[in-house]
């Protein structure tokens, strides 16, 4: 993978996870009601969730690949229609400020009992339900990979650094 397109795919990403989702949304939510330490778990689950979909979006994408190059590149082009349509969906709904769902101080506290494991799999299954990560991953991966290079690194390269960021930006 060149350098150039992974700077590329860097700054996507970025601008990507910033955009809040139901994961991040979670993360929030968490973070206000146990903290930051303790909502890592509920990060660390949205992570493992977005590496498995990564994961079974390059199998679905090798096998295409694998059929056919032109199909590849067809592919690549509605992935790339698909991510600017999500691009002008996000931008066009910025205006719309909503408060997130901040917990009432006379509320009960959160409780103390509640697991670093269950924050996890909160995480992981709010992230793994959502189906559209999967389109995503799909949309956005052959937009990044040279047909010529061999794949699985590059899809190793990539769902590192998505990883790295997202741990990073959640």
């Amino acid at each position: 993978m060149e350098l150039l397109t992974w700077i590329t795919y860097l700054g996507v990403i970025v601008a990507l996870i910033i955009f809040p989702g139901p994961v991040a949304l979670l993360c929030t939510s968490h973070g206000l009601r146990f903290g930051r330490r303790r909502a890592t778990a509920t990060v660390c689950g949205g992570t493992l969730a977005s590496l498995a979909l990564m994961v079974l979006s390059s199998l679905g994408l090798g096998a295409i690949l694998a059929a056919s190059e032109t199909a590849f590149h067809v592919l690549k082009l509605l992935g790339g229609a698909y991510l600017v349509i999500l691009g002008l969906q996000a931008w066009r709904r910025s205006g719309d400020d909503s408060p997130l769902d901040v917990p009432d101080a006379a509320a009960a506290p959160p409780s103390a009992n509640t697991s670093s494991l269950r924050l996890f799999r909160q995480g992981f299954l709010v992230g793994i339900s959502n189906p559209k990560d999967l389109l995503f991953f799909a949309a956005l991966f052959p937009n990044f990979i040279d047909v010529g290079e061999p794949q699985l690194v590059q899809f190793a390269i990539l769902a590192a650094t998505w990883a790295v960021i997202d741990l990073s930006l959640m």
